[in-house]
């Protein structure tokens, strides 16, 4: 095995011989268990590391022979990595006891232990900080639970789900410190942490937020470039502690994701003006994207602007005139201000597109009734 030397986390190698350490990786790395549905991975930086990190992959994850989460970032930087993945979206409940008890042997042999994921892979990290012994848990907008009602996202596969296992303060790792990065203007993911912090104790919960990040957090800090700093710094500091990751304005302003979620978030909380003008900018940076101003419509009716709605409505007709829902939607908005010859003329022309479906015909009729 190649043998460097290390600073704080990081070998000390070339270009070439990184290149070099992930070309043996690739050839050596060693299958701990595997089944149709969970592959469990051991991947050797090729430097002597002290320090193991387990990650988890995330939702919709399916390649179980190919990398799991984070791998090439985390091998680069030194560690040794078990990559626990899983294909079926069970929020890692049917890995048993014995498929626990063998991974977590290899915790013995290092001096520092971290578990690792984003969103349902971070629920797994916490879930099994305590029997992998981790000395860190980083998750990356995770979840305490998908079962009840507060949240609904993954109720589909809540329901599939034979459910044994849960994030318990029995499940914890009583040395673990636990950073959990997440979005603290996103409602639903704000319940999910504050369940979290309720199980953790106050002492070993550092919340790192990052405002208007959606979910998961992580997406938007790669493309702010802070993901990797991050992660490392909380790898690699024994006092890294709590923090708030400002977005600069700049990058808000410009960055569709960033500005979107500003946008949804700040009409969930009541700020409506300035949900107003993160719509505004967004459908003048993205005038092409229809998706996006029908966003952009339905928050305007809900604010009774229908006038600009049925403006907008008309400039995604232009874009797609083919489209007779689009036309009906005008109708309906037209509808609401009175305006009944103009509705009966997009309905007409909704009719004229798809004269078989009854939706069209009836609001005709409808409209009809009212001139």
């Amino acid at each position: 095995m190649l043998r460097v030397s290390l600073r704080v986390t990081t070998c000390r190698i070339s270009v070439w011989n990184r290149i070099f350490v992930l070309d043996m990786l690739m050839e050596e790395t060693m299958k701990i268990f595997k089944n149709e549905n969970i592959a469990i991975d051991f991947h050797d930086a090729g430097c002597n590391a002290r320090k193991l990190i387990y990650t988890f992959t995330p939702f919709q994850f399916n390649d179980l022979d190919g990398e799991g989460f984070g791998i090439p970032f985390l091998v680069k930087n030194g560690f040794d990595v078990i990559a626990i993945k899983i294909n079926d979206d069970s929020w890692y409940q049917y890995i048993d006891d014995e498929i626990l008890s063998k991974t977590s042997a290899y915790s013995e042999k290092y001096d520092d232990v971290i578990t690792y994921g984003s969103s349902m892979g971070a629920y797994a990290a916490i879930l099994f900080s305590g029997n992998l012994k981790a000395d860190k848990i980083i998750a990356i907008s995770p979840q305490f639970s998908i079962k009840d009602d507060f949240d609904i996202r993954w109720k589909k596969e809540a329901l599939a789900v034979r459910w044994s296992r849960e994030i318990t303060p029995q499940c914890l790792s009583e040395k673990g410190d636990y950073y959990i990065i997440y979005d603290n203007y996103f409602h639903l993911d704000m319940l999910q942490v504050e369940r979290i912090a309720a199980v953790i104790p106050p002492a070993s919960f550092h919340p790192i937020r990052v405002p208007f990040s959606g979910h998961p957090s992580g997406h938007l800090m790669l493309d702010m470039k802070c993901l990797s700093s991050t992660i490392l710094n909380i790898i690699g500091q024994e006092d890294f502690a709590a923090a708030n990751i400002d977005i600069p304005v700049k990058f808000l302003i410009n960055n569709r994701k960033a500005l979107l979620n500003l946008a949804r978030q700040s009409n969930d909380i009541g700020r409506t003006e300035l949900s107003h003008i993160a719509y505004r900018r967004l459908v003048r940076s993205y005038s092409d994207n229809e998706k996006m101003m029908g966003e952009y419509v339905t928050f305007l009716e809900r604010q009774g602007m229908l006038k600009l709605a049925l403006r907008y409505m008309n400039r995604m007709i232009s874009l797609n005139g083919a489209n007779p829902y689009l036309l009906s939607k005008a109708a309906d908005i037209s509808l609401r201000m009175r305006k009944y010859r103009q509705a009966m003329d997009y309905c007409e022309r909704a009719v004229a597109i798809d004269p078989e479906n009854r939706k069209f015909a009836n609001q005709k009729h409808e409209v009809l009734k009212r001139i």
